[in-house]
């Protein structure tokens, strides 16, 4: 009985669990029926109130909301499978215990980053709170009519509010641009153009691959890396939020092993718009690909976890930004393996350095 209470205690205690119980008592059911709805109408067949039951038990145990429920399928695999996932609550946990209170600010404010990781970057990035009406036409038209620029919130994430325009001699045109952009967070960039066989893919995009690392004192490595392909229409970037499909990466080959996925679950092996193949594609100049994001996430090696997205071209390879809160999802969804004994058995060995050597100066 007493060890009940101390159990039960602990819950209370635990600050994530209260998290996961307000989270469900706000918005979850609704989550629920949306992604439930989603799922349907996407053909699938399963039980709603069933597996709302059982959602809640993979919540209360797992961490897992209502929109990974689906989204990893959990509804047609069993305990032991789920526990492999990466789930909300698992993920909230170790960013926190990562890289809560580290200095991360260079890599999350795209400013700083143009300055910090210049020799990554490789391309023009200005502060569009800082560039006045003068050196604005100056660096427009020091390139040329018909060059693009892509702009971007200061601190944005997920593709969202982004926007490219191309340089004209029309003033005012370009001055509704500048209105736009100047004092409203943005930067402004150099379009990369990519070339050869990524770039076939989705013409319409820049096709980017993502590249997860973990960094800590001796140990380096990549986690996992996986491509990202925009689907083209009005929009200008490949994120999966943003309408693009993903698909995982061999690490030792450079090779796309698994077919495409979007945000509904659809498997790709060929582009839906362009038809090329995706599944069997092998990545060009591979091993830049990791040496420079391992060389990146040395600059800030005080943040055990990075995310990198990275241009490959042809004939160059240059890191487009970087992040420290990179979404779990998409490293399972895009090869269905569950990633948590990677990050929980980094974390553990973070969190006994740490105590070690706050041991070690008291």
């Amino acid at each position: 009985m007493m060890n009940l209470i101390k159990s039960c205690a602990r819950m209370i205690r635990n600050s994530e669990i209260v998290w996961e119980i307000r989270e469900t008592m706000k918005e979850d059911y609704h989550g629920y029926k949306k992604a439930y709805i989603h799922a349907k109408n996407n053909g699938l067949k399963i039980d709603e109130c069933w597996n709302f039951i059982r959602w809640i038990y993979v919540l209360i145990r797992y961490g897992a909301s209502a929109k990974e429920y689906f989204l990893y399928e959990f509804y047609k695999k069993n305990m032991y499978e789920i526990n492999t996932y990466v789930t909300r609550r698992r993920r909230y946990w170790f960013m926190k215990q990562l890289n809560e209170g580290t200095y991360r600010k260079p890599v999350e404010d795209k400013v700083l980053f143009s300055k910090m990781f210049a020799e990554f970057t490789k391309r023009k990035i200005i502060d569009g709170n800082a560039i006045e009406s003068q050196e604005f036409f100056k660096l427009i038209n020091s390139d040329g009519e018909g060059k693009r620029w892509i702009v971007k919130p200061r601190e944005g994430y997920d593709g969202k509010d982004i926007f490219v325009f191309t340089a004209t001699k029309d003033k005012g045109e370009m001055q509704k641009i500048y209105k736009k952009i100047y004092g409203k967070g943005y930067v402004i960039e150099e379009y990369v153009k990519q070339i050869g066989k990524l770039h076939d893919l989705n013409p319409q995009t820049v096709n980017t691959i993502r590249v997860n690392v973990l960094n800590w004192q001796d140990t380096l490595f990549v986690v996992n890396a996986f491509l990202r392909i925009g689907q083209g229409g009005e929009q200008c970037v490949d994120n999966f939020h943003a309408g693009g499909v993903v698909a995982a990466i061999d690490l030792q080959s450079g090779i796309v092993t698994y077919g495409a996925t979007d945000l509904d679950m659809h498997y790709y092996v060929f582009h839906p718009i362009t038809k090329l193949q995706i599944l069997g594609t092998c990545i060009p100049r591979w091993d830049e690909v990791l040496d420079i994001v391992k060389k990146a996430a040395l600059k800030v090696a005080d943040v055990p976890y990075t995310s990198w997205d990275v241009m490959v071209s042809e004939d160059r390879v240059l890191i487009i930004e970087g992040n420290t809160y990179g979404d779990t999802e998409l490293q399972q969804v895009s090869d269905k393996i569950g990633k948590w004994k990677i990050y929980k058995d980094f974390t553990r060995k973070v969190i006994m350095d740490r105590k070690r050597l706050k041991k070690s100066h008291e």
